[in-house]
């Protein structure tokens, strides 16, 4: 037992450097357009939980599992996770670091991703047995899943497991199996045609909520968001909390908030050991704020 309690939580899912273009519209393909962009650099991923649990909270015992490449990326990475006081013995490095090049549409707060995985497969994974809980990023890609599906199915007793989702195409990856370990699952509208296998999920809509419902007969907690509300199933309760903190389209940190608005949540399950309509609004205060550019995570 004094294993599993060791660390109040594992965070466990791929690191990237991220590239980051902020445009006022997406490139046009075959054009030699010069366009005035915004260029930043910053380490995303499983770094953006690490930050916003960090800075919610300086007390939570953290570590972390991810991959990392023997290069220079690399050792700033870790240099940034031991600045933040977690315990990065679980890390693995190997190969480069992985990258993802983030072309965001200011006028219309849309984004893609060009995402480049570097690391070789790893088949000596640290156990995460002292971990009270393990909260997974993103669950429902296949690279994840690839590298990390054994974790989730041996889950220990007493274990604690989160997910939460970033896929928003149908792939054929089946997530039953791994969902089926879950305690609290959190995502976006925007995922859930991937995570039903259904473009009929259209944000709340009748037959979104109706596999959400039949979903949560599973998994004890579940928070669905969009930037207007969210919906939680907790312990087969329903509830509904809007969100009143509503950013205007010029200018936001769209990079990072869905992960601002999970670490929210899991922080204050830490504390308090539940989720409730105070939590849910907290973190959509919480990432609002992010987007706004009133706190820097």
């Amino acid at each position: 037992m004094n294993k599993i309690l060791k660390f109040d939580i594992c965070v466990c899912g791929y690191s990237f450097k991220d590239t980051i273009y902020e445009l006022n519209s997406f490139p046009e393909e075959n054009s030699n357009k010069s366009y005035d962009a915004v260029v930043s650099n910053k380490f995303g991923g499983v770094f953006n939980t690490l930050r916003a649990l960090r800075f919610l909270n300086k007390k939570i015992k953290i570590k972390v599992l991810t991959i990392l490449g023997k290069d220079e990326d690399g050792k700033q990475g870790l240099k940034e996770i031991k600045k933040l006081n977690i315990n990065h013995n679980s890390i693995v490095f190997n190969n480069s670091t992985s990258t993802s090049l983030n072309i965001i549409n200011k006028k219309k707060n849309t984004k893609t991703f060009i995402v480049r995985f570097n690391s070789k497969k790893i088949h000596n994974i640290s156990n995460l047995e002292d971990s009270k809980w393990v909260h997974f990023m993103y669950l429902d890609n296949v690279e994840f899943i690839n590298q990390f599906k054994k974790i989730v199915l041996n889950k220990k007793k007493d274990q604690f497991f989160s997910a939460d989702l970033s896929r928003r195409t149908i792939s054929k990856l089946d997530l039953s199996k791994y969902l089926n370990k879950l305690d609290f699952l959190i995502c976006s509208t925007k995922e859930l045609p991937s995570l039903f296998k259904s473009n009929r999920c259209n944000e709340f809509n009748q037959y979104s909520m109706q596999k959400i419902k039949t979903l949560s007969k599973k998994i004890k907690y579940i928070v669905v968001h969009n930037k207007f509300k969210s919906l939680g199933f907790i312990d087969g309760t329903l509830i509904e909390v809007k969100n009143n903190n509503l950013v205007n389209n010029r200018n936001i940190n769209i990079t990072g908030a869905g992960d601002t608005f999970t670490a929210s949540l899991i922080n204050d399950f830490i504390t308090n050991n539940m989720i409730d309509n105070k939590s849910i609004s907290d973190a959509h205060k919480i990432a609002s704020k992010f987007c706004m550019g009133k706190i820097k995570i």
